[in-house]
């Protein structure tokens, strides 16, 4: 993920993110934190190159076939236009509970 940070400070493809990412859900370890963080990634890449698009919306699907709770993908600043746009083609996925504290994420 230190090819990310450093890749939004110098405004630039996140190459090795996305390879590490890949290879992680390669290992088949595939966790719906996992999917989001890939959706993530995927989105940021979008910003230089509008085909990874397709792959942050199926990166969230399955972040949400994992568990993970849409409402919680909705806070996410980039994340949220992805998902506006195919509010569609996602699933609900579960709710979020009234007294659950999601862990911060820091890229820098």
């Amino acid at each position: 993920l230190m090819d990310l940070s450093e890749a939004q400070n110098q405004q630039r493809f996140p190459t090795v993110g996305i390879e590490n990412i890949q290879k992680a859900i390669a290992c088949g370890c595939g966790s719906g934190q996992l999917f989001r963080d890939a959706a993530w990634i995927a989105a940021y890449a979008s910003s230089f190159d509008d085909a990874w698009s397709k792959s942050a919306i199926e990166y969230l699907q399955l972040a949400i076939e994992h568990n993970t709770p849409r409402d919680s993908l909705e806070r996410d600043v980039l994340l949220s236009g992805l998902l506006k746009d195919s509010v569609d083609a996602l699933p609900r996925g579960p709710e979020v509970p009234a007294d659950h504290h999601e862990s911060v994420r820091f890229w820098g």
